[in-house]
């Protein structure tokens, strides 16, 4: 094979020479000329043909030679070709070493073919044996061999097969080609070019896009053999593509390619405990039995959800939690949880510094920050696509999930591990236990039948506890251990259990309908004691939060006040939808009944300001004074009194003084003649201006 590009050689050797260096034949070093990427070239020598090789080529081939070649008379002025960029499938070397000046320049590995100094010392004993079954009598060999066979630790049929091998099958010594191609150029580049083309077509495909384009493509010689071009040489230029870090990136996606150019450095560090929690969700890998919603009304195997929080500096658990779904409500729960001493000794608590999350929409809602913020506890939110930074709570998933190996229903990490007839079996085996009421006398066993969801919540606890928390660490200590002799006291505040589920309530506001109640996540809430009928047509505010202990969730009324307050209403409960069930005609009666004290309680306000000297039905008559009445108002800013007659006459006197004053100063004569005649005020100006 001839390559393209041109250099000096540094000398040619002979085929006597290069068998000679590399321990081969003649005739094996002659069919080197059809191998790609070996340079030869035939001289005329004293009248005859000598064939000559570039021994740096061999080597890309065979690799170092095991005797040394012979030094060069003079300065090489022979000129080489070196190999084409396709030639680079062909070598046996790193697949980093792209280019021959690589080649040339790189450091010389040791000779892979080189035995084992054991071994060699097992075959000189060996040799040795036979020397001395050589010397001896026909009867001595058997034992000869046998005490060989006890001092080698072997048994008599393997010292046997030792005597009976040569040095090539005992060494077993590793071709020199060993891991070379000897596929012809074009080839190698077809096959290239299709892998390429189509990353993801399977390797038999491709063999098949290669028959059918050329079937005779497939076929080549190699020395005075036929070859054909199987499925597994196209899985092989493969492998060799992606081994090749330039080849590799060209076969990958896009997807691929965003996910290699993705880098991080750094790590997350915590020096004492309860500095920093990383909290995260994972799905279980076991099914129990149960009801896997709340509206559900046969029961089931479904998988539940683990929530849990872990102290970075000592892997402790603070907090762990069960729920059917993904929700905000479970994460509350967990942070709540995490903040208050357990019972049975889960004394690992108290208030993180900060807590690492991803970007879970129950992490980042606006309720668990803000409530957070309440607290006083910062948040980090890892980076997108990356999950290295949350190590501590992966690993943690990844034990938890090797325990569940060992439960029965386990469901594997995807349904390639899933059993479906051992799962079947199990939930068969469990619905009959149910139905008969599970009694103890009739459970089938632990192996037998899926775990009921309490026996799977008190088998995790049991797990957790007498397991990961007591599991000792390189420094001598377990890990609550290590939490409660370094945790510092001022992180382990007392908190009030009803502060934090306001803190972290979800709230929003609802107007009450005409029938008393509101409604609130797609359902229809109301007050058992039916006092949100007094509030119709008014706005409450709704907040709900899920029991730390219990997971239900839990829903109360407030009523905003002037100054900004919040008033209690009480707890919500979700309204009857049945109407003629006799929850609905319990809660008719409690909201008349709440309606008749409202009645009863404005009558008595009513009758508190209703007085008869506030009211003056009445009419009174034209041209006479009006009596003046007292309003009696009870404070000390308002007492009115009733006028005597001479005020009341004096009033009238200077009321009328006034009128003739007026009626004098007039422009009109008529008035000023009314005026002087001394006229009442009971009569009006029939002459008075507009």
């Amino acid at each position: 094979m001839l390559p393209t590009d041109e250099r000096k050689l540094p000398q040619l050797c002979t085929t006597k020479e290069i068998a000679a260096a590399w321990g081969r034949n003649e005739r094996v070093v002659r069919r080197l000329q059809s191998t790609p990427g070996v340079y030869c070239k035939r001289v005329i020598e004293e009248g005859r043909s000598v064939l000559l090789f570039d021994p740096t080529t061999i080597e890309q081939v065979w690799g170092p030679p095991v005797n040394p070649l012979p030094k060069p008379e003079s300065e090489p002025t022979t000129e080489i070709i070196l190999p084409s960029p396709t030639a680079i499938i062909h070598q046996a070397a790193s697949a980093n070493e792209l280019t021959p000046s690589a080649l040339a320049n790189r450091p010389r590995l040791p000779d892979l073919r080189q035995v084992d100094p054991n071994s060699q010392a097992l075959w000189n004993r060996i040799e040795e044996l036979r020397q001395r079954l050589a010397q001896a009598q026909r009867g001595e060999r058997t034992q000869i061999v046998a005490a060989f066979a006890k001092a080698e630790g072997v048994s008599l049929k393997t010292a046997y097969a030792w005597l009976n091998m040569a040095p090539q099958a005992f060494f077993r010594c590793r071709r020199a080609d060993a891991g070379s191609l000897h596929i012809p150029t074009e080839l190698v580049e077809a096959t290239t070019s299709l892998w390429l083309h189509h990353p993801k077509a399977s390797a038999w495909m491709i063999h098949r896009w290669l028959q059918i384009a050329n079937p005779d493509i497939l076929i080549y010689k190699r020395g005075n053999y036929e070859r054909r071009f199987s499925v597994r040489g196209v899985r092989d230029i493969r492998k060799r593509l992606e081994a090749n870090p330039i080849t590799r990136a060209a076969l990958m996606n896009e997807d691929e390619r965003r996910e290699f150019i993705r880098t991080w450095s750094g790590a997350v560090v915590a020096t004492y405990p309860n500095e920093l929690w990383q909290m995260d969700m994972t799905r279980c890998d076991t099914f129990v039995w149960g009801y896997a919603r709340p509206t559900d009304t046969e029961p089931s195997a479904f998988r539940l959800r683990i929530h849990d929080c872990i102290d970075h500096y000592t892997g402790a658990i603070p907090a762990l939690v069960f729920s059917r779904e993904e929700s905000r409500r479970p994460t509350t729960r967990l942070l709540i949880l995490g903040l208050f001493p357990k019972p049975g000794g889960w004394n690992i608590y108290g208030k993180p510094t900060r807590i690492y999350h991803d970007n879970g929409s129950a992490y980042i809602a606006e309720a668990t920050q803000r409530g957070l913020a309440t607290l006083g506890i910062e948040t980090s939110t890892s980076p997108a696509w990356v999950s290295h930074t949350r190590g501590k709570v992966e690993n943690f998933h990844k034990l938890f999930h090797a325990w569940e190996r060992t439960l029965p229903g386990y469901a594997g990490e995807d349904a390639s591990q899933r059993n479906d007839w051992e799962l079947a079996r199990l939930i068969q085996n469990t619905r009959t236990w149910w139905e008969k009421g599970c009694p103890p006398e009739a459970d089938p066993g632990r192996g037998n039948r899926l775990l009921l969801e309490d026996e799977y919540k008190q088998e995790a606890l049991n797990w957790l506890q007498n397991d990961y928390h007591a599991r000792i660490l390189p420094g001598g200590y377990t890990r609550a251990e290590l939490f409660l002799r370094e945790v510092p006291a001022e992180t382990q505040i007392q908190y009030n259990l009803r502060d934090l589920l306001e803190i972290f309530a979800e709230s929003d506001e609802r107007t009450v309908t005409g029938n008393g109640e509101i409604r609130w996540k797609n359902q229809r809430y109301t007050l058992p004691d039916g006092s949100l009928m007094l509030y119709q047509n008014r706005t409450v505010v709704v907040t709900e939060f899920e029991h730390p202990l219990t997971g239900e969730a839990v829903v109360n009324l407030y009523i905003r006040q002037p100054d900004g307050g919040l008033l209690e209403l009480g707890q919500a409960i979700p309204a009857p939808e049945n109407a003629l069930s006799p929850e609905a005609k319990t809660q008719r009666r409690a909201n008349k009944t709440a309606i008749k004290e409202l009645f009863a309680q404005a009558e008595a306000f009513r009758q508190q300001y209703l007085n008869p000297s506030w009211r003056q039905d009445a009419v009174l008559a034209k041209g006479q004074p009006a009596e003046p009445i007292t309003l009696e108002l009870r404070g000390p800013k308002a007492e009115l009194r009733r006028e005597t007659p001479a005020q009341a006459a004096l009033k009238a006197a200077e009321s009328q003084a006034e009128l003739i004053e007026k009626m004098r100063q007039s422009d009109n004569p008529l008035s000023r003649a009314l005026a002087n005649l001394g006229m009442g005020t009971s009569a009006p100006d029939p002459f008075g201006e507009e």
